[in-house]
């Protein structure tokens, strides 16, 4: 009987219909698989006792395949939405031409058996010549792939071939990128394969141009497609971004070899920079890296020229500037060859919008050897980025560098007031008051805040911060300074999280284990309420933990009457019950 119940399960004819195919599908690619299969784009129907499979063209050819498993239509296509292990319209398309088929209307999908190989070997090449030019208007990637692989040998044709190829390129990147609206067709994801293969049928053509030399063509094309691309409002998205590094290849390695001047291509370079929010060109600083030292300077020389017009920037100020920031930082670059020490300075004072600006200054002024500007400068960029742990911790040790301890232990009792949960303010407060050799009377002095702060906080209720939260920060210090009876008293009825709680349990086993047990009972009325797998096995860890303490009491016959409650109680969960079992609980 079981088996003819599983044979019957796993039979495809018993779980495929349409309605399993809409319900799995849903509206809107169940309508879409329709009009896959009305179009004729199901090719021919594998089929077995539990699984059916076949090729549906689209704007690919995807492999699909639908199988009854346990009674479950389950299926499989390697197109994006397949891969992503959705129900998608290929997959539909399928199901439906094979329904059709069993009812006798298979007039809408290629089952026959004509054999297209056999057929085209059979031909005159007349004939065949006359096949090609019938397909030809409907296979225009076919197309398209033999002529980038035969074009004119003159120059100016070939330039003109290639530039329409950009052109073509540029109008496929507008519908590139990633989408994440679940209705969306996927055809973003197709557009994104067409332009993978139009890039790799123009670098093929480039890479011709250049082993034939043609460095000044290679150039020229090159930067007509960084030019054009750079204007899609898709230049950001993979894989336009990838074309835009691989244009640059093309044209720096071009440019080795005298095809136009350093002046042109410098101000090609800020031309480009100048123009561009985000500068998308991730090989560019590698690019200019390897320049030849002279058209770096004649760079520099524009760039310097360039930045003096920019005007101060003091903390805080908004930096919209990119352009400025990546011409700063090639600058300093080449400053720090030159050893122009001045000139970093310059540059660093001149820019402190950020807080990392700040700090880099105050680098620059301490191997300087003007150590009397860092601690006025800190201080305002403390006032002006009160946020930055970075700010805060290089004010509070240069505080300590010149013997203000009580100053920088302001700083960090500000700190942690602001927040007195959070584990990094603590800690910091805790590493000043070491430097300070004031850390017990701080930690006191934390307890006593904490104290008053449960208190406000049991009349104010907050859902990032409540009193048991501040009860549990008070149990966790007193455990860290050994202060475990105490610690018990105040977290034994309170709600102090579960791992605290074992702590508290741990400790008193040694000379109460009843207590412990009492403990993870409490434990255990909570973690029982939820079910799954993760849910029975924490039930499990703290039920071995319970067993023992109550053993160690000399309560084990207690422990097993609580296992068999848990059982009877629970019975449905036998998931749950098994895993006990085979614990030996």
């Amino acid at each position: 009987m079981k088996g003819q119940f599983e044979k019957m399960n796993n039979d495809i004819g018993k779980v495929l219909s349409a309605s399993v195919l809409q319900s799995m599908a849903g509206k809107v690619y169940y309508s879409r698989g329709m009009e896959y299969y009305e179009d004729g784009c199901v090719g021919a129907v594998t089929e077995t006792a539990d699984s059916i499979a076949s090729i549906v063209t689209g704007t690919h050819r995807y492999q699909v395949k639908l199988s009854a498993v346990d009674g479950m239509l389950q299926g499989s296509c390697n197109c994006p939405l397949g891969r992503d292990n959705e129900f998608c319209k290929h997959q539909v398309a399928l199901g439906l031409a094979w329904l059709h088929s069993k009812e006798g209307n298979g007039r809408k999908t290629r089952l026959s058996k004509f054999d297209w190989h056999k057929f085209i070997k059979s031909c005159s090449r007349e004939e065949v010549e006359k096949i090609l030019f019938e397909m030809s208007p409907h296979c225009p990637k076919i197309v398209e792939k033999y002529r980038m692989e035969n074009l004119p040998f003159t120059e100016d044709a070939l330039a003109m071939e290639l530039k329409e190829k950009i052109n073509t390129l540029a109008d496929i990147a507008e519908d590139c990128g990633y989408f994440d609206d679940y209705e969306y067709d996927y055809d973003g994801e197709d557009r994104n394969e067409d332009f993978c293969d139009g890039q790799k049928q123009l670098e093929a053509a480039l890479d011709r141009i250049e082993d034939n030399g043609n460095y000044k063509l290679l150039f020229k094309i090159a930067e007509y497609g960084i030019e054009k691309i750079r204007q899609t409002s898709t230049c950001e998205e993979e894989p336009v971004s990838l074309f835009l590094d691989s244009m640059l290849d093309y044209y720096f390695r071009a440019f080795q070899h005298d095809v136009c001047s350093a002046e042109y291509l410098i101000e090609k370079i800020m031309l480009w920079e100048n123009n561009d929010s985000c500068c998308g060109f991730s090989t560019l600083e590698h690019h200019f890296s390897e320049l030849p030292e002279s058209v770096q300077m004649i760079w520099f020389e524009e760039a310097l020229a360039q930045w003096n017009t920019f005007p101060v920037l003091k903390m805080g100020a908004d930096d919209k500037i990119y352009y400025r920031r990546r011409l700063e930082e090639r600058i300093l670059e080449i400053a720090e060859k030159r050893k122009d020490y001045d000139l970093i300075l310059s540059v660093r004072e001149r820019n402190q919008c950020k807080d990392y600006d700040v700090l880099n200054l105050a680098e620059e002024y301490r191997e300087r050897k003007m150590p009397q500007k860092i601690l006025p400068l800190l201080e305002e960029a403390r006032r002006i980025f009160p946020w930055s742990v970075d700010i805060r911790d290089a004010l509070t040790a240069e505080q300590q560098k010149l013997g203000n301890h009580e100053e920088a232990m302001k700083i960090a009792w500000k700190d942690f007031e602001e927040r007195p949960l959070s584990d990094e303010r603590y800690s910091f407060l805790l590493k000043t008051a070491g430097k300070a050799k004031c850390k017990p009377e701080t930690i006191e002095k934390v307890l006593n805040f904490l104290n008053q702060y449960e208190l406000s906080k049991e009349k104010v209720h907050s859902y990032w911060e409540n009193s048991s939260s501040v009860r549990a920060r008070r149990v966790e210090i007193l455990l860290e300074l050994g202060r475990q009876e105490t610690a018990w008293d105040l977290g034994r009825d309170a709600n102090i999280g579960e791992n605290l709680k074992l702590r508290l349990a741990a400790w008193r086993s040694q000379k109460n284990p009843e207590d412990s047990a009492a403990i993870c009972n409490q434990l255990l009325e909570r973690a029982l309420k939820p079910t799954g797998d993760d849910a029975y096995a924490h039930v499990v860890e703290l039920l071995c933990i319970y067993r023992k303490y109550l053993e160690s009491a000399g309560k084990l016959s207690q422990f097993q009457q609580y296992c068999q409650w848990v059982k009877t109680e629970f019975k449905r969960r036998r998931k749950l019950v098994e895993l006990m079992t085979r614990h030996r609980l």
